[in-house]
């Protein structure tokens, strides 16, 4: 019954969106946007007005990182921050952890970027009734493996939590019977201790949705006693009547070929989503790898800066009027929360104008070119795991670094850390690896020549189960966090001095 009515609901929302305009859209948000945030300090500063056009509006307000709006605006009256970004006291904020760093950043999460979540989850539904008309969802609950839903008050009234922890907590109220774990157990705030009480209460559940990060959705599927002899249609026996597999946070091309091994007998439907902590970016509306629908309707206005500009002193800023397909682009985006033309750190590039829809290619702050190779994430992770293919072996996750050879750092190489779910020659997964940078990236294939200063690439295989015990020995167990994908000095000598002392 509930299927059914969402059906046709779903209809009836998939047809409002493909008649929407994404430009005219667009103006609209950023209007509402300057008429809400006015009166702050920040509106004041950059004499702000409703009625000023988009590129009077990229006049006005110069591009930031969460570290411009930190000192210049947040950390003096942490946490009672009143009328600096937004008007009126932020009362809640969603959490997150610098990947690299490991610092704490705090989100202003209000109202619209609630607004903003709901109307993600009805498109994902939408989409998912369009792909799969038949599907049962609504028949059993959604497993969903995200943040606890607990929080801090370091201020009386004023929360701290992760952003999927709010997103849950508030589900609305005809939704929170369909979902898995109850808040009873997903408000336990150590991951591991979450994760085993999800086990433990998972009998007698019928589960027909999944929603995580992949890469700690495999470490669930390993709680549940998944191992490489039983991987091939191993959901398909655990959970016969799933229909749906949520997936975000990481690129999920390097885990696709595992997840449908892991799902082998299923109808199932991967969505991938693009959420973020400063609201909700895009969703899967095709099949996997057609790209990622940008929600340019649900209250945040975006810009588009391209990646190599963005250090520039006066990059160029696009918004949807003007992007172009396959260009690598640094999103900017400004939300109804107190973020002006705020640098997310993500890379993305457009693969459909109309309606827009884009793909995750990377961060800012981790290409790789100690070299002046000018590596991004998504090159990486393409090179690293088609090798794995290559070898008939699964890739668990990586990281990688710049490693100098001599005093005067004049060349070099890249050294891969990789966890493999089976044996494999490591000097030969270096050559193919290398082999696929050279095809993915010119200036990786010229400067890999011979006396270009880059020396072929090194690989360490890790042991089994490395990376989710370093994440766990820095406190970083579950969805918020991402093992690093490109490694700094500092984070190098770390994982060495692991590897090194589980040698002695």
């Amino acid at each position: 019954m509930v299927d059914s009515f969402l059906r046709t609901l779903s209809r009836i929302r998939i047809n409002y969106l493909n008649n929407l305009n994404p430009i005219e859209s667009q103006i609209r948000i950023l209007k509402k946007i300057i008429n809400q945030g006015s009166g702050c300090k920040f509106f004041k500063d950059h004499n702000l007005n409703p009625r000023m056009s988009v590129e009077e509006y990229q006049q006005a307000v110069p591009l930031r990182t969460y570290e411009n709006f930190w000192d210049e605006y947040m950390k003096s009256d942490f946490p009672v921050v009143t009328n600096k970004i937004w008007p009126g006291t932020i009362n809640n904020y969603s959490w997150t952890s610098g990947t690299t760093t490991g610092s704490r950043k705090y989100i202003p999460y209000n109202s619209n970027i609630k607004l903003n979540y709901t109307l993600a989850g009805i498109d994902l539904l939408a989409f998912h009734y369009l792909n799969k008309p038949n599907s049962k969802l609504f028949s059993g609950k959604t497993l969903i493996l995200t943040a606890a839903e607990k929080f801090e008050e370091p201020s009386p009234k004023i929360f701290v939590g992760e952003v999927s922890g709010f997103s849950t907590k508030n589900l609305p109220f005809f939704l929170k019977p369909f979902k898995y774990p109850p808040s009873t157990i997903a408000s336990i705030p150590d991951w591991d201790k979450r994760v085993g009480e999800i086990v433990k209460n998972l009998s007698g559940q019928k589960i027909t949705g999944i929603a995580g990060m992949p890469s700690w959705l495999i470490v669930f599927f390993e709680r549940l006693g998944l191992s490489v002899d039983n991987q091939k249609g191993f959901l398909t026996r655990r959970f016969p009547d799933l229909q749906i597999l949520i997936h975000g946070g990481v690129n999920f091309l390097p885990y696709y070929d595992r997840f449908k091994e892991i799902c082998d007998g299923l109808d199932l439907d991967f969505r991938e989503v693009y959420p973020s902590s400063e609201g909700f970016i895009a969703v899967g509306d095709q099949a996997f790898g057609e790209g990622l629908r940008l929600l340019f309707n649900h209250g945040i206005f975006f810009e588009f800066v391209p990646f190599e500009e963005l250090n520039s002193k006066a990059p160029v800023r696009h918004w949807l009027k003007n992007v172009e397909l396959d260009v690598n682009y640094a999103l900017v985006l400004t939300n109804g929360a107190g973020f002006w033309s705020y640098i997310l750190g993500d890379t993305v590039r457009f693969v459909s104008l109309n309606p827009p829809r884009i793909m995750i290619t990377g961060r800012t702050k981790f290409s790789l070119s100690a070299f002046g190779e000018h590596l991004i994430g998504e090159e990486l992770e393409i090179a690293v795991f088609e090798a794995a293919k290559q070898l008939n072996t699964h890739v668990v996750d990586f990281c990688v670094g710049a490693e100098f050879l001599n005093q005067q750092n004049a060349y070099g190489r890249h050294h891969f850390f990789i966890e493999t779910t089976t044996s494999v020659d490591p000097l030969e997964l270096a050559t193919l690896i290398d082999s696929k940078l050279k095809q993915l990236n010119d200036d990786y294939n010229d400067h890999r020549k011979e006396n270009c200063g880059l020396e072929a690439p090194a690989v360490t295989l890790v042991p089994k189960g490395f990376f989710v015990a370093w994440m766990k020995d820095k406190g970083k167990l579950g969805d918020q966090y991402k093992v690093p994908r490109v490694l700094n000095e500092e984070l190098m000598k770390e994982i060495r001095k692991i590897l090194a002392s589980r040698l002695e």
